[in-house]
């Protein structure tokens, strides 16, 4: 990748526009330190692999904002 997921957000939070929508980061990194690194970037949540698809269905409608 040409990006890390850290940066990504960071870019997404500082434009207006993008600021509010749900970034979720997916990580095989599942330690505590690593997590509340992602969610203090800004990403809305995490899911750590692997991960079957009803867990992220699960994830994905709990951000889900009609």
């Amino acid at each position: 990748p040409v990006m890390d997921g850290i940066t990504a957000v960071t870019i997404i939070r500082s434009d207006p526009v993008l600021k509010k929508i749900p970034v979720i980061a997916m990580t095989a990194g599942a330690t505590k330190t690593i997590i509340d690194e992602l969610l203090a970037a800004g990403m809305t949540d995490y899911i750590t692999k692997p991960f079957n698809k009803n867990q992220l269905e699960d994830l994905l409608l709990k951000h889900h904002k009609p």
